[in-house]
């Protein structure tokens, strides 16, 4: 195996591993964002049910 070889073997290896570290990147970052959402829905359906229970006795008392 010649030097030019080796350095073509060392530019493989640094393409695949920056390649993987990218890729893992891009789904922690997707599974961030799906847990942000996730949160802000979790959040909105619980405004509603509150707003929901707050009209429902606002309307027993009258």
């Amino acid at each position: 195996m010649n030097e030019s070889d080796v350095d073509e073997k060392r530019n493989m290896e640094s393409a695949m591993t920056t390649s993987a570290f990218l890729l893992e990147e891009a789904v922690i970052s997707n599974d961030d964002v799906s847990i942000a959402d996730w949160k802000k829905l979790s959040s909105a359906t619980m405004t509603s049910a509150i707003s929901s229970r707050q009209e429902a006795q606002e309307l027993d008392q009258r």
